[in-house]
């Protein structure tokens, strides 16, 4: 049932930027991309209810992260959450050796393309660093890392044009963070909105690659140069 009140939102935010109106706001540009990737998931739900009803008691405690948004518990997605930010946290701790030598490259070498400049070990890194799935030929996890950094580049540009983040709330704040790749575990509120204001103004005064740019700024934070210029 929200799923349905949630199309009729989306359809009225877009008919509205689509008709000349207001231009999409990050938060309704969010609520779009989150509705699609709830109605995907919409469809193998309904099977599971259709073919095996007793079966969603083990979804819902196992693999929560199969569900719509829409039915998920607050504990739910708290614990979804915590997982990804544990896995987040292990790859920055072991992995940091490779995130130096990244960040030694780019600054060595700043024409590298982001296909050269991540080896197969690199490529695990910054798929944990995004919570991205590792599975698969180094060819499909490189995919999958570009597309992860067009879409934050996206998100970026909406980010710089509302005030460079600082509309957001601290749970909004933290997510935007993790999604970067940056581990948020032991920052402070103020510490957060710092280091995304360093980012967007490193990633606002590049006119180069902008996913090199941002796979540079990702080294850099894991190795603690994120107040210097990267």
């Amino acid at each position: 049932k929200l799923i349905n009140v949630n199309r009729k939102h989306v359809s009225a935010i877009q008919a509205r930027a689509s008709g000349g109106g207001k231009p999409l706001t990050r938060w309704e540009t969010r609520f779009i991309a989150n509705y699609k990737q709830d109605a995907l998931k919409l469809i193998p739900f309904v099977l599971i209810i259709i073919i095996a009803e007793e079966a969603i008691p083990l979804v819902v405690i196992y693999a929560p992260f199969l569900l719509p948004s829409t039915c998920l518990l607050p504990s739910q997605r708290e614990r979804i959450e915590k997982k990804r930010r544990e896995k987040q946290t292990t790859f920055a701790l072991s992995m940091k050796s490779v995130f130096r030598d990244v960040y030694q490259r780019t600054t060595e070498q700043p024409g590298l393309s982001v296909e050269k400049l991540l080896d197969r070990t690199a490529v695990i890194s910054y798929s944990g660093m995004f919570s991205l799935s590792t599975f698969g030929i180094p060819s499909m996890r490189m995919r999958r890392i570009k597309k992860h950094l067009a879409g934050v580049a996206a998100d970026d540009a909406l980010l710089i044009r509302e005030n460079f983040g600082g509309r957001l709330t601290a749970h909004e704040l933290r997510e935007a963070l993790e999604e970067r790749g940056i581990v948020t575990g032991k920052l402070s509120p103020h510490a957060m909105r710092e280091r995304l204001r360093w980012w967007l103004a490193e990633v606002n005064q590049t006119d180069g690659d902008a996913a090199l740019k941002r796979v540079q700024l990702i080294a850099a934070n894991a190795i603690g140069k994120h107040n210097a210029s990267a």
